[in-house]
């Protein structure tokens, strides 16, 4: 009897995370992710819940990457709470690296945009066509 039980488990829980990884497949990343969260919390200490925390780590990372050029600030909260979760693992090691690279392109963009600004506004006090000519070309 207890076996049977055992197997009615394991056949739920290989069952969900299927479900999981289907709606992951299809582009519900929403519903993946919650169905992943439930694996692992229904699940825990198993292959099964295993197996959830890297479709967890797929969905994060697919999230953070989309998030980079359009929004970096909110990729890199994502990279940080992924460095926190899996700070022993290579997702967060990886998250970590990326979080110091969009940091970095963060900070030189925005050294640029200050050195247009300053350049766009000297040429505007010197009311001097050179120096807006100068400006456009940089």
């Amino acid at each position: 009897m207890i076996f049977l039980i055992f197997l009615f488990a394991c056949s739920n829980a290989v069952s969900d995370l299927s479900s999981a990884k289907q709606m992951e497949e299809e582009g519900n990343l929403v519903q993946a992710f919650d169905q992943y969260v439930q694996v692992k919390t229904t699940y825990p200490n198993t292959d099964v819940s295993v197996q959830a925390d890297k479709g967890l780590q797929r969905i994060y990372t697919q999230y953070a990457e989309s998030k980079i050029n359009t929004e970096p600030d909110v990729a890199i909260v994502i990279y940080k709470k992924m460095a926190e979760r899996w700070e022993n693992e290579e997702v967060g090691l990886r998250a970590q690296k990326a979080i110091k690279k969009i940091s970095s392109e963060k900070v030189e963009k925005e050294r640029k945009v200050n050195e247009q600004t300053l350049f766009c506004n000297k040429a505007k006090a010197a009311n001097s066509r050179v120096l807006w000519q100068q400006y456009k070309q940089n």
